[in-house]
């Protein structure tokens, strides 16, 4: 063999292990990319799952929650009285019972505002909890006891909420004497 063509031989084995390299490299590359998007839908999985059971369990939390004051009368029966406006008629068992059943709506609501702000539900998840709550403040029992309960022992967000709500319903029934 001569000098010349020892040295094309090892060029050319030179060129292959290049090229061999070159090709492991960009399988590795792809590899690599694969393995990231396998992570990122797992992991989209994941997160979607979790809203599901987060939703799962304030829908439980709800239920729980109309159970309790239908299982409560005295609860109950100051709900409806002060639904229909009947706010002298309530007991201070009354009053007591449906405050007491009240404390656990509102933080059901405060966790709603939290989840919100959190980012783990949507905005309009959050517009209509909000309505929702408006709703419930909507009552004259009701509104007492969150305003009441704001002032104390409320996260500072869902304390603006609470009384941006309140104000909200002072200026409707200034605007609307007809509406509670």
């Amino acid at each position: 063999m001569t000098q010349s063509s020892h040295w094309s031989n090892c060029a050319g084995n030179d060129l292959d292990s290049r090229k061999l390299r070159d090709w492991m490299e960009t399988v590795a590359i792809f590899s690599v990319v694969a393995s990231l998007i396998f992570i990122g839908m797992e992991m989209r999985q994941s997160h979607e799952i979790s809203l599901s059971q987060a939703y799962q369990s304030r829908v439980a939390t709800v239920v729980e929650w109309n159970s309790a004051l239908a299982a409560n009368p005295a609860a109950l029966s100051a709900f409806k009285k002060s639904a229909e406006g009947a706010v002298d008629e309530i007991t201070t068992e009354e009053y007591e019972a449906l405050s007491s059943t009240l404390d656990g709506l509102f933080h059901l609501f405060d966790n709603a505002h939290f989840q919100y702000e959190k980012g783990f539900v949507s905005e309009e998840f959050w517009a209509m909890t909000r309505e929702s709550l408006k709703a419930q403040m909507s009552n004259p029992v009701a509104n007492r006891v969150f305003v009441q309960k704001v002032n104390g022992l409320a996260r500072p967000s869902f304390r603006d909420v609470v009384l941006s709500i309140n104000e909200e319903l002072i200026t409707q029934r200034i605007n609307d004497p007809n509406k509670r």
